[in-house]
């Protein structure tokens, strides 16, 4: 009938949340022996084809993954969210200067997207471009002023660059707002505040926090 999964987001619904438990799993080979009969169905469906791309990062067939993004790519056109991926791949592959090029296309696509932001600010982390990496989750602060994700991280780049008051404030900021703490026990935020107030030889401010940490970790 050249029915596909745009047209019935339920066709495979089973199928593709299987294939993502796999992969949370890490049983990748297995992921792709789920996404494999339905790409063989429908291959413009994006969320197998994201399955196949994931499966393909874990084994670290990174060549594979480049190759399923790029046919993504040509049948359907530049996407930020294709972009992302891709430099995810180029990042596998040791090639941080096509990774930055892609990730520099998506937000160059699309002014306000927040995940392209969030990737390139990760990515510069990475790179030891804590300047870069603060521009980046600035720009999601001014998208989104409530987002905990890019407060922390820029408190953790301000940290590492030795702007310990502007961290500080950052830090409090999480703080304030994860009021059930959830945050702050994925991502050791109390750790991250308490290693601040040691660099800035506030002792006693630092046990109180490591002391924090201690009390929500399982």
């Amino acid at each position: 009938t050249g029915e596909t999964f745009f047209l019935n987001p339920s066709k495979f619904e089973n199928q593709l949340k299987l294939a993502q438990e796999l992969l949370d799993d890490k049983n990748y080979l297995e992921a792709l022996s789920v996404v494999e009969p339905i790409l063989k169905k429908d291959s413009l469906n994006i969320t197998a084809r994201t399955r196949k791309i994931d499966a393909y990062q874990g084994l670290e067939k990174y060549d594979q993954a480049l190759n399923e993004v790029n046919r993504l790519i040509n049948q359907l056109g530049l996407s930020p969210d294709f972009l992302i991926w891709r430099a995810s791949v180029f990042e596998n592959l040791k090639n941080p200067e096509k990774a930055e090029m892609d990730l520099n296309k998506a937000i160059a696509l699309d002014s306000t997207y927040l995940f392209g932001y969030k990737s390139r600010g990760d990515f510069y982390r990475i790179q030891n471009k804590y300047n870069e990496s603060i521009s980046d989750f600035t720009k999601i602060l001014e998208l989104d002023p409530d987002n905990l994700y890019a407060m922390y991280r820029r408190a953790n780049s301000y940290s590492i660059l030795e702007i310990n008051d502007k961290a500080l404030v950052d830090y409090f900021r999480c703080e304030q707002l994860d009021t059930d703490q959830s945050f702050a026990k994925e991502y050791y935020l109390f750790t991250g505040i308490a290693l601040t107030y040691k660099d800035l030889n506030q002792y006693e401010k630092a046990l109180e926090y490591f002391s924090k940490e201690f009390e929500i970790s399982p």
